[in-house]
């Protein structure tokens, strides 16, 4: 699915859109994840900064992105987007790289379990952050409380960040995921016209 999304990304404008790397499925179901669910969490977050270094390189050295530009691309206007941990990707990269323009993040959880050794939270992130982001987020996701969101909002709110947030009261956790059961059709349309909002606003999109 995450090619289906970046070629819909792509295809709202002349710019090139890169699928994020993939993880592990099921990331709250401990029979998927079985015995060793624990290790399992602590290896896929221990690839967030590879997964960063990776967008570095796709960014700066990909053969695509220089097609584009010799197209009349606009290989500059570099935006981000991530649904579930891709959405905590995005929260981590707008800390981390300058050039961005914007973000949005589809339910990315804001906070994690205390005392685990992962790298720092988008809540801990809140006085990095260097690009807005739209954080696009469901009102009865069991996943990631409405209230740690909250916290979110007033973190970035008191660092004088650029940030908005948007909940849908009855969109569970993966409201966007039209292959699934959680799949809200009204909510998914609706975050995805606020997502292409978001990125003309912020010049990601024409």
């Amino acid at each position: 699915m995450r090619y289906i999304f970046a070629q819909r990304t792509a295809g709202a404008s002349r710019h090139p859109a890169f699928p994020a790397p993939s993880w592990t499925r099921g990331w709250n179901d401990q029979a998927k994840l079985g015995r060793n669910a624990a290790r399992t969490r602590r290896r896929v977050y221990g690839y967030t900064l590879p997964v960063i270094a990776r967008l570095d390189r796709a960014i700066q050295y990909s053969e695509t992105v220089a097609w584009a530009g010799s197209q009349g691309g606009h290989t500059g206007k570099l935006g981000i987007i991530g649904f579930c941990r891709g959405g905590r990707t995005v929260w981590e990269y707008a800390a981390h790289r300058g050039s961005l323009k914007a973000g949005v993040a589809f339910y990315g959880p804001p906070v994690d379990p205390a005392n685990r050794p992962w790298p720092k939270s988008p809540m801990q992130l809140a006085p990095e952050m260097k690009a807005p982001v739209l954080g696009l987020y469901g009102g009865a996701d069991t996943c990631i409380p409405v209230a740690q969101v909250e916290q979110l909002k007033t973190a970035l709110e008191q660092n004088k960040k650029t940030a908005e947030f948007k909940i849908y009261p009855e969109a569970p956790h993966g409201f966007h995921a039209d292959y699934r059961g959680s799949y809200r059709k009204d909510a998914a349309e609706d975050a995805w016209k606020q997502a292409q909002a978001w990125f003309k606003k912020y010049g990601v999109l024409s």
